[in-house]
This record gives C-alpha cells, structure tokens and sequence, in this order.
C-alpha cells in the first residue's frame, strides 16, 4: 500500500471513528434531556470532568510513551518488554492514583461541590477510569502499527455499545444519573477484555527499569498539557 493511500485510509478512518459516535450521541441529545433532569445533567458534566482529570493524571503520559518507544523496540522480545512494562506501570499509576482520590475525594467534595454525593457516583468514576486505561493502551498501540482500519472498528464498536447501554440503563431502566455511569463502566470493562484477550500473548514479556525510565522521561512533561486541554 503506497503511503498516500495509507495516509487517506487513516485519516478516513481516525475520522469516521471519532465523528460518527459524537454525532449520534449529539442526535439522541433530546432522549437524555427527557429523562434527565438539568441538575442531573449538570452532575454529569461534573462527573465528566473529574474522569477527564483522573486519565490526564493517572496516565502520566505513558500510552503516548508507548506508539513514542515503538519505533525503537519493534523486535519481538523487545515489543513484549515495551508492552509489559509500560501496562504495569501504567495500571500500578491507575491503582494509587484511584486509591487517593477514594481517600481524599469525600473531603473534597464535601467541600466544594456537597449538592455531589461522592459515594455511589464517583466511585463508579474511578472504577471506570481504572478499567478505561487498558483500551486506551490498546488504540496507542494500533496507532504505532498503523492498523488504522482495525483501531476504527473497536472505537466505534465501543462507542455504539456505550450508546445502547445508556438508552437501555438511563431511557429504559430509567436509573438517570447511575444508569449512564454503570453505562460508562460496562463499556470500559468490555475495552479492558477486549484489549487483554487480544494482547495477552503482548503482555508476556519483562519489566524493565531503562524502558520504564524512557517512558516516563517522555510522558511526564504532557501531564500538565493534558490537564490544560
């Protein structure tokens, strides 16, 4: 395949798998409106924030790390070490980080948004982010290899399953706020299983400290351009 056509196909595809999910989330707008009241939507849009903190933090910058290390450790031994040790720390960064905001998350909410219960609502926030890493590991990784097409498939895939669960948990079952947060982790655990039975044969390689130490050299300094955006 000539690199033009490479070029266009990725960019069809990146485009179609970022768009489409958005636009049917836009269309169905007035469905959630109808079973949501605004105060439950505002506390989502708050729940949406701390979950786009918690992955700028958590993550710190290690999938970006990875498609980064790619390019330089594509021997197959190599790859399973990169892989390995960049998911291990990426989910021991998820752990503490997820275990703090459990400890400190109460107080602060207690303190600045108390109309917020923290418990069930950011609980289920956590749980997710937690889950939500693995995928995300995953659409780095086929972005490296140039699998365009394929990162296309499971991005709208996921994106359609989230969409049903939430029309069925929030439209259906009528849970408003908690059904589009058990809808949120419900697609992340799917992405999680997914991601794992897919790389399981990836993840079977060693921790390394100079790989880590180059993953952490690079991904460290976007942490704060991921907490800007």
């Amino acid at each position: 395949m000539s690199s033009v056509r490479r070029l266009a196909t990725a960019t069809l595809s990146y485009g179609l798998s970022t768009y489409v999910p958005r636009l049917v989330n836009f269309a169905l707008l007035p469905v959630y409106a109808a079973y949501l009241s605004p105060e439950q939507m505002g506390i989502l849009e708050v729940l949406t924030a701390v979950d786009a903190l918690l992955a700028a933090v958590t993550r710190l910058g290690l999938p970006g790390a990875l498609s980064r290390d790619y390019f330089d450790n594509r021997a197959p031994e190599q790859f399973r070490d990169l892989i390995t040790t960049v998911a291990a720390a990426l989910a021991a960064s998820c752990l503490v980080f997820s275990a703090l905001a459990a400890w400190l998350g109460p107080y602060l909410f207690a303190a600045f948004v108390p109309e917020i219960p923290f418990h069930p609502y950011v609980d289920l926030v956590l749980i997710t982010a937690l889950f939500r890493a693995a995928p995300e590991l995953q659409a780095r990784l086929l972005q490296a290899r140039e699998q365009a097409v394929l990162a296309a498939q499971l991005n709208v895939g996921m994106s359609l399953f989230g969409t049903l669960a939430r029309v069925v948990l929030v439209v259906g079952l009528e849970w408003s706020v908690l059904g589009a947060l058990w809808a949120e982790l419900a697609t992340s655990v799917l992405g999680l299983g997914i991601a794992l039975v897919r790389h399981r044969q990836d993840l079977r390689g060693r921790v390394r400290p100079q790989l880590l130490r180059s993953a952490l050299a690079y991904g460290l300094p976007l942490v704060p351009h991921h907490l800007g955006a």
